[in-house]
């Protein structure tokens, strides 16, 4: 208590009042009095005593009833009141006690058990306001708890349903992703009696435009796309064809989950709505871009019951729609057939993985020869891979394979060890081999630090770089075609050299040959057939293209840049004498050897 206790003093006796006055002023407390009953409750009201010291036995008002009006005024009913009286009858205490009163002393008193009872009443009501003070604290401590509790956790909720969305939506076109139709579809898949359709599609194009224009128009040329696509479900649903939701499962990959369907026949129809709409120009930055697309389809429960297969199997149907891209329809319905080439494709993916580790494959080397004296004045190395009782497979199959699937980097490794193996073998018996072309995928050139891992595994094997050949064809500078032209640059000055494969195939382009490290032009096999065709004359008014003319011009130019022309699959006489007629000296073909093993090759090797 922070102030002087003021105690109210209610008697009608003059020397009782009198004679506590002094003893409790004497001992600092401060002390009002009342000689009437009615006079005390006036002063209560008005003073609001901490502590009350009532007499029972007044004439206007007993004390009784002086606390009795006390306890019932909400203004003064938590005030203690100590009854003080000459009657000490137990049942005038127990009266006092039930109307409230706290204590009581009995006249006459003495002054140390008035001063002990009031100050343990003092003290008592200090405690009580101390407790109820805390409880206040307390109260507003849990309120604001409380009020904190609740906004966490609304906080907390929104927080989870954000982190949900994230994880359940694509950032760049805002559509459900991968996991929200994974669950979509587990729950199609637990609803035997339902029938519908995961329809895949996949637009061309994506990865080179990424290139061209940079991510961000690749960014809104998908967000564009998928709005266009949106559209078409929305409609779906809005007329109530079918259930159709909308997915974006990968950079340009969207899943469309089809229900309540009526049969195939919808489905098709639907995926051919999506692909037409996907062949109106897009406008990116004020230029116009076409975006084509493919698709497949798979049917639930026909197809399968598991939604991992389900999404397999719709990948495969339109794999095989953009595979066979010339027939008439773009969207493709799976079939077993695909199923089985599918896991015949993995088994020889997983059959090439184990070939290239336990290093199964083998080289043979077909000769270059000049042509007028056919001298050997190289050889190139041929990759041949025949799996336990399979035949011979051709680098046409399994390379694609290597390069979709990543292998090509430790195979293009394992050819240039074999090749340099073979080489040091050869200079160890004595012969003197020429220089042996290894064939460099494109994706090679962009592997880190390809040239240094390529010059320390010729100087590991001793082998100079004059010996080796990298062939590599156009598709190389198709895409980052200024690392690819370091790196060869770096290969060429390191004393490699560079040839180009397949001339006068794909994107052959006469404009950049000076710009590019090239030490030789391989005119392809294809472009050499069509000077000497065995096809008759297209007819009147088609005119023939004279590919004689054009083949000596490849060769003028090529000279002119001081470059050396081989000419591939030269297979008859004819062609070689064509071939010397036109100035391209040296050649590789079946007419003068057919690949052949080392052992095959050693003899036509000169020797030290």
């Amino acid at each position: 208590m922070d102030h002087h206790p003021l105690i109210l003093l209610i008697d009608d006796s003059h020397s009782t009042i009198r004679a506590l006055r002094d003893l409790l002023e004497q001992h600092g407390y401060l002390v009002r009095h009342a000689q009437s009953g009615r006079s005390g409750l006036d002063s209560a009201i008005t003073h609001h005593p901490d502590l009350i010291v009532l007499d029972v036995d007044m004439p206007d008002m007993d004390g009784f009833a002086v606390c009795s009006s006390l306890k019932q005024d909400e203004q003064t009913a938590d005030i203690p009141v100590v009854f003080i009286s000459g009657l000490n009858d137990v049942t005038t205490k127990v009266q006092a006690f039930r109307l409230g009163g706290v204590d009581y002393i009995t006249k006459p008193f003495h002054a140390e058990e008035v001063l002990a009872r009031v100050q343990t009443q003092l003290q008592l009501l200090i405690d009580r306001r101390n407790l109820e003070a805390s409880r206040q604290v307390m109260e507003e401590w849990n309120a604001t708890l409380e009020q904190h509790v609740t906004d966490r956790t609304r906080d907390i909720m929104r927080n989870e349903r954000r982190l949900r969305y994230l994880a359940m939506h694509d950032s760049v076109t805002r559509l459900p992703n991968r996991h929200a139709m994974h669950e979509n579809l587990v729950r199609i898949t637990e609803d035997p009696h339902t029938r519908a359709a995961v329809l895949y599609l996949e637009l061309d194009g994506y990865d080179d435009i990424s290139r061209t224009l940079g991510h961000h128009a690749a960014d809104e040329l998908v967000q564009q796309a998928a709005t266009r696509l949106q559209g078409y479900v929305d409609e779906w649903r809005h007329v109530d064809v079918m259930n159709a939701s909308l997915y974006r499962v990968g950079e340009d990959e969207f899943v469309v989950l089809l229900e309540d369907l009526e049969g195939e026949a919808a489905v098709m129809q639907s995926g051919e709505a999506l692909l037409a709409g996907m062949q109106e120009p897009f406008t990116i930055r004020e230029t116009m871009l076409y975006l084509p697309a493919h698709a497949g389809f798979t049917m639930y429960p026909e197809d399968s019951r598991d939604e991992e297969v389900l999404l397999q199997n719709a990948q495969m149907a339109t794999a095989d729609a953009k595979l066979h891209h010339e027939l008439p329809r773009r969207i493709h319905r799976f079939h077993e057939r695909l199923a089985q080439a599918g896991r015949e494709r993995m088994d020889r993916i997983l059959m090439l993985r184990s070939a290239v580790h336990n290093r199964e494959l083998y080289l043979e080397y077909q000769p270059k020869v000049m042509l007028e004296s056919r001298r050997l004045i190289g050889a190139e190395a041929l990759l041949r891979w025949k799996p336990d009782g399979a035949t011979l497979l051709p680098p046409s199959v399994f390379i694609p394979l290597a390069e979709e699937t990543g292998i090509i980097h430790q195979l293009g490794q394992l050819v240039l060890e074999m090749v340099c193996a073979q080489i040091a073998a050869w200079q160890n018996t004595g012969y003197e081999p020429p220089p042996i072309a290894v064939n460099v995928s494109p994706l090679q050139l962009g592997e880190f630090e390809f040239e240094a891992q390529f010059l320390a595994t010729l100087r590991d094997f001793g082998i100079h770089p004059a010996q080796i050949v990298v062939e590599i064809t156009e598709t190389a500078f198709l895409h980052e075609r200024t690392h690819s032209m370091q790196v060869l640059q770096q290969l060429q000055q390191a004393g490699v050299a560079i040839h180009l494969d397949d001339f006068g195939t794909g994107y052959s382009s006469f404009s950049y040959l000076s710009d590019l490290p090239l030490d030789c032009v391989k005119i392809d096999k294809s472009f050499l057939d069509r000077c000497t065709p065995q096809l008759p004359e297209p007819p009147a008014p088609h005119r023939p293209v004279n590919h004689r003319t054009i083949l000596e011009g490849i060769v003028t130019l090529a000279r002119g840049l001081h470059l050396d022309i081989i000419a591939e699959g030269v297979e008859t006489p004819e062609q070689a004498a064509m071939l010397l007629e036109l100035g391209c000296l040296q050649a590789q073909g079946y007419y003068f050897y057919r690949p052949m093993s080392p052992e095959q090759l050693a003899p036509h090797l000169s020797t030290s």
